[in-house]
């Protein structure tokens, strides 16, 4: 099984070929247009302090538990122009 990359402008998606089942989805990447690094979409589920559980989404530089496959629904991906460091936001 080989990796490969997939992108669409700054936004990347790493691939995995599969075996007879075909290509399956590693981890959605972006790649800063600031510094040229390989960000990866995460996503964890917290407990607030006032007991209310919350969906946190957030970028790693490298693959961890709670990697995730594609964007969430209604959110697009930006980059903060300053630290080049990429931003999850709601789409308007």
């Amino acid at each position: 099984m080989g990796r490969y990359k997939v992108c669409s402008g700054p936004i990347c998606r790493i691939r995995e070929a599969g075996n007879e089942l075909g290509e399956i989805s590693v981890a959605y990447s972006v790649v800063s247009q600031k510094s040229g690094k390989t960000y990866y979409l995460h996503s964890r589920d917290v407990t607030l302090r006032g007991g209310r559980e919350q969906t946190i989404y957030f970028f790693a530089q490298t693959e961890k538990e709670g990697a995730m496959d594609e964007l969430p629904a209604g959110y697009q991906v930006s980059e903060n122009p300053r630290t080049g460091l990429p931003l999850l936001k709601k789409a308007s």
